[in-house]
């Protein structure tokens, strides 16, 4: 996330921010990935950040 690595195992739960870039690399296991989108929350709070690429 963001350039860093992180090694994460079986039933680790991992929160990353939308702005954030990602790679995931999966060895050997199942890997479970849920998605959501909370940023009818940010717009109004103020605090949605987009960048264009």
């Amino acid at each position: 996330m963001d350039g860093q690595r992180f090694e994460v195992g079986p039933r680790d739960l991992v929160a990353v921010p939308s702005w954030a870039a990602l790679e995931i690399e999966v060895a050997d296991s199942d890997l479970v990935l849920f998605s959501y989108s909370d940023r009818t929350c940010h717009e109004k709070l103020g605090f949605w950040r987009e960048e264009k690429a």
